[in-house]
């Protein structure tokens, strides 16, 4: 006796859903950041949000004492990256605490 060869389909991962874009929680107002000069920022931390949706903080003290008190926001997240993506985008900054 045959038996016949059931074939089963095999199971298919979830598509991947586009991820939305994070919104910050806290109240922080957003900067403009065309020509604000880091000497004018009034708190330790931006808040930087990448196109990709990640929220990453960085400490303004570290970018003072690297390019300078005269040097705009800018300039010095010119060359932030984003720990997700790996990319250079900045989508929005925050002030932060």
């Amino acid at each position: 006796m045959a038996f016949s060869k059931r074939r089963f389909p095999k199971a298919r991962p979830a598509p991947k859903a586009a991820r939305p874009p994070v919104i910050p929680v806290s109240d922080m107002p957003r900067l403009r950041v065309g020509g604000l000069r880091l000497d004018a920022l009034e708190c330790a931390v931006v808040q930087v949000v990448c196109k990709c949706g990640h929220v990453g903080e960085v400490p303004v003290v570290p970018l003072i004492e690297r390019h300078g008190r005269a040097a705009r926001v800018r300039d010095a997240l010119g060359a932030v990256r984003c720990s997700r993506c790996l990319q250079q985008t900045i989508h929005r900054v925050f002030a932060g605490r």
